[in-house]
C-alpha cells in the first residue's frame, strides 16, 4: 500500500501534523490511503479542506464514512481553492479547533 504523506512535528508540543494529498487520490483507493495514513503515519483524524463539491469531483464523497469505518475522526473545514474561508468554514471552526487541540494534546 502506498499513499504520500509528510509528518511535521510541533516544537515543544505533543502531537504532530500529517500533510497529505486527499486520501483516495494519487493512484490509491480511499480505503487503502486511509489505512496507510492510520497504520504507517499514525493518523487518528483526517481534516479535509476540500468543499463538498470538490470531494465529489474527486470521487471521495464517502470520506467521512470511510474514516469512521477505520476508526478515524473526520473534520471538515471547507475552503475553495485560492479563496478565503467563507461562512461554512467559520461555522465549523470552533468545534474543529477544539477537537484538533484535544488530539494534539493527547499526542495524536
Amino acid at each position: 500500500m502506498s499513499h504520500p504523506f509528510d509528518i511535521l512535528s510541533i516544537p515543544n508540543r505533543p502531537g504532530r501534523l500529517i500533510f497529505t494529498p486527499c486520501p483516495g487520490t494519487k493512484d490509491s483507493s480511499l480505503g487503502s490511503a486511509l489505512s496507510v495514513l492510520k497504520q504507517q503515519a499514525g493518523a487518528h483524524a483526517v481534516l479535509s479542506l476540500m468543499p463538498t463539491a470538490e470531494l465529489a469531483q474527486n470521487a471521495v464523497s464517502d470520506l467521512p464514512a470511510q474514516c469512521a469505518a477505520q476508526g478515524l475522526s473526520w473534520l471538515h473545514l471547507p475552503v475553495a481553492d485560492e479563496q478565503v474561508p467563507l461562512a461554512d468554514f467559520d461555522a465549523a471552526w470552533p468545534a474543529a479547533m477544539a477537537q484538533m487541540a484535544e488530539l494534539l494534546a493527547a499526542d495524536q
